[in-house]
């Protein structure tokens, strides 16, 4: 049973720490209700020292930029030595330091993008290999001319609501992984159906018999293997289902942090942004969980930045956060402050 912090219970637990970090990684629940109550500054037992500033000196720099290889490295891994480097433009004499992408219109060239278009087998492993190229390559009606790239053959609607369809295509794969990555209506129409667990020619894991996800251990033993509810849902969608439609999803208390439920209308929310600086663009979010919405930007295909960084052909760099400690109300107004300002 999740432990009811009072503030006399929240002072006794954060005497046990000898800085707010250890407080926070060790007791988030009881650390989140003195943040949003502002009783940390109470705590003046608490260690909380300021990050000593670095000087970057010229040779301090470039000392540091010969640990990296690609410009988009450096940035990502000293964003504070890049930036000192950029604005007394030290770049061009940085020699043993690359870029990734390429030069600007080099994908509206035909040649180039026809070239790039032989090194894959299918339409869809050319948008997934090289999304700048296929663009270029859809944009300007190229795609049609690409005779070797073997076209996925579009069914008609209502296709893969028939049993003997589904299963027919099942058979292709050797496991329920495979088969809900390869053909994702397919196998959600046989998830939806409940054939999944006749298809015994598939490996389940950890389906050993039928009914194996009704089961709630089960399902609560597959869900801590992941730190996210989206990567549960992506790696283990029959489990999550389950979970979902059995409304066991809230008692997985391990996928959010301590207190969540309650703080989450708190003060708890905060606005980011992500820049190109070489495109001078920028993308504002807002969360109250930045791990969890970084993590999803940096992973997940369909995510508006991945897509971004990934046709410029760069990393994505590392966040900055704008605002913090903000309400509901808060982040919703400074959300469209910020946009507009960027």
């Amino acid at each position: 049973m999740q432990k009811k912090w009072t503030r006399e219970t929240v002072f006794e637990e954060s005497k046990k720490y000898s800085s707010r970090s250890e407080f926070k990684k060790s007791s988030s629940g009881a650390f989140r209700i003195a943040y949003i109550n502002g009783w940390l500054d109470e705590m003046n037992w608490l260690v909380h020292p300021a990050p000593k500033p670095i000087k970057w000196t010229k040779d301090a720099v470039f000392e540091e930029s010969k640990k990296y290889t690609f410009f988009s490295d450096f940035n990502r891994g000293s964003i504070s030595a890049y930036e000192v480097a950029r604005k007394k433009g030290w770049f061009d004499e940085m020699i043993w330091l690359k870029r990734r992408y390429v030069i600007r219109g080099y994908w509206q060239s035909r040649y180039n993008v026809f070239k790039e278009s032989h090194k894959y087998k299918t339409l869809k492993e050319f948008r997934e290999g090289n999304c700048r190229a296929y663009n270029s390559a859809k944009d300007k009606g190229w795609l049609d001319e690409m005779t070797w790239l073997k076209r996925s053959e579009r069914k008609p609607n209502g296709y893969w609501k028939i049993k003997v369809n589904v299963f027919e295509e099942s058979h292709k794969y050797k496991s329920t992984n495979d088969f809900c990555k390869a053909n994702h209506l397919a196998y959600q129409s046989a998830l939806d159906n409940d054939w999944l667990d006749q298809m015994t020619w598939l490996k389940k894991s950890h389906r050993m018999k039928m009914g194996y996800w009704q089961n709630k251990e089960n399902v609560f033993n597959e869900a801590k293997k992941y730190k996210y509810k989206s990567d549960f849902r992506s790696n283990a969608s029959s489990a999550y289902a389950t979970a979902l439609k059995k409304g066991w999803l809230d008692e997985m208390t391990w996928f959010q942090p301590k207190g969540y439920e309650r703080a989450s209308r708190g003060p708890v929310h905060i606005i980011y942004v992500y820049i190109d600086e070489d495109m001078k663009c920028a993308y504002v979010g807002a969360t109250n969980n930045i791990d969890r919405r970084d993590y999803e930007h940096r992973t997940h295909c369909n995510d508006t930045v991945f897509k971004y960084f990934a046709n410029e052909g760069k990393d994505i760099p590392k966040y900055k956060i704008l605002r913090e400690g903000l309400t509901v109300v808060e982040r919703q107004r400074e959300e469209r402050i910020q946009s507009l300002y960027y």
